[in-house]
């Protein structure tokens, strides 16, 4: 296979990838306000899933002990990629997405500690998503057309631990520490056919799987500081500290079997976060809150796996997550007996940069590759309160997701991704 059609045929890999990346941070807390309040992080306590958020917030608990659970389903989701050229169709098969974590929390004398499992942020627990591409690629080291049809399977695990501690400063402010030590399994399938529209036509097929296991590491710290009728919060995280490990083979029609391995040093996958809110309630019945949220870049470099002719490479790349951007509100209203009503909004900006590190001619296509993804997230819900003991809450979001991608010369595509998320938790204090 010619080393130019087959670097074109791993374009729709970055998309799939991207519909399991676009899971955002914090949103898989549904125990009470502050998933349908926009998923706040810094401020408005839940109970002990305060744990993955942010830490200082276990300082409002009032029980001894506070247990909670959480649980989310994607009931909907679809996606629409328009690219710049090339007659190309992509098809969102099936997209399974489930994610859920456990949280206790104790008193242990004016401290308060909290434990959780929960999924790594900005992944998912379990995702399950099969994609399909149709296109027709002019390829000239062979000048012809090539009919192409490719399936891909991708599956992720990524459960994570997190440890946390608050500490009351004063009768109105808290300082919270932080630290989580995350795994991530992604396994990966593909199925390739093509045909060659020479004079005799040619057909291929080809085979490929892969393999990553990852290890990661963040710490975070942070503040609260209460006063009449609200509360200010500041958190501060120090970015993933990553490692991993692959192993992929590769088989076609006309080629022997090939594998390889690799493993990357570990480095930075994602900056240093800071976010900072606000929270009030000027009326008995009403609050709202704001929160603003920048992640600073982060350079890494990734050794992927690629099937370059027939055969598995070690491709070097330097990976760049660029600056992100996050804003968040939303208000809750709490004038029924037993029942709080809430609703919010979350948008975000970030980009993304990929070098590759490897000397070659621009004949074998672009050297890097760039993205800019935005999107909205709107959610509402509510939580009751069954008793002084148990709090029940639902959240119901929508998500609208665009990625522009484009390389040294060209834009190359838009992606539109949408998503219907329901999130379930309950809390018990005793």
């Amino acid at each position: 296979m010619c080393r130019q059609f087959s670097m074109r045929i791993k374009y729709p890999i970055r998309i799939s990838a991207l519909l399991i990346f676009m899971i955002l941070p914090t949103m898989l807390m549904a125990e009470g306000n502050s998933t349908s309040m926009g998923m706040l992080s810094t401020v408005v306590s839940d109970g002990a899933s305060d744990a993955v958020r942010n830490p200082a917030l276990l300082g409002f608990q009032k029980a001894q002990y506070t247990v909670a659970a959480w649980g989310m389903v994607v009931p909907y989701s679809a996606m629409d990629f328009t690219p710049e050229k090339n007659n190309e169709s992509y098809d969102l098969l099936s997209e399974r997405i489930f994610s859920a974590g456990a949280a206790f929390s104790f008193k242990a004398g004016s401290s308060v500690v909290g434990f959780a499992l929960s999924n790594v942020e900005d992944e998912d627990f379990f995702s399950d998503s099969e994609l399909k591409m149709q296109g027709v690629f002019y390829v000239e080291d062979i000048a012809a057309d090539v009919n192409v049809t490719q399936n891909i399977v991708i599956k992720k695990y990524f459960p994570a631990l997190v440890f946390s501690a608050s500490f009351p400063l004063s009768n109105s402010a808290f300082f919270g520490l932080q630290g989580n030590i995350g795994v991530g399994i992604t396994d990966q399938s593909q199925h390739t056919f093509a045909t060659l529209q020479t004079p005799i036509p040619f057909e291929l097929s080809s085979d490929g799987h892969s393999k990553t296991k990852a290890f990661f590491f963040e710490a975070g710290a942070g503040f609260i500081q209460k006063f009449a009728g609200g509360h200010v919060g500041l958190l501060m995280r120090s970015g993933k500290l990553y490692f991993d490990s692959r192993n992929a083979d590769f088989s076609s029609l006309y080629a022997d079997s090939q594998s390889d391995s690799t493993n990357n040093d570990l480095r930075y996958k994602s900056g240093l976060e800071c976010a900072a809110g606000f929270y009030t309630k000027p009326f008995e019945s009403f609050g709202f809150a704001f929160e603003t949220g920048y992640r600073f870049p982060a350079e890494s470099r990734n050794n992927t796996l690629e099937e370059e002719d027939g055969h598995i490479e070690v491709t070097p790349y330097l990976v760049t997550i660029g600056h992100r951007f996050q804003f968040k509100s939303g208000a809750e209203f709490t004038g029924i007996t037993n029942l709080t009503l809430s609703a919010g909004m979350l948008l975000f900006f970030e980009k993304k940069e990929k070098q590759l590190l490897l000397d070659r001619d621009q004949s074998d296509g672009p050297r890097n590759e760039y993205e800019e993804i935005s999107g909205v997230l709107l959610t509402a819900g509510g939580a009751y309160r069954l008793s002084d003991a148990y709090l029940f809450s639902f959240t119901a979001s929508y998500m609208r997701v665009y990625n522009e991608q484009r390389n040294d010369s060209e834009k190359t595509g838009t992606i539109k991704i949408q998503r219907m998320m329901m999130l379930f938790g309950v809390n018990y204090s005793f």
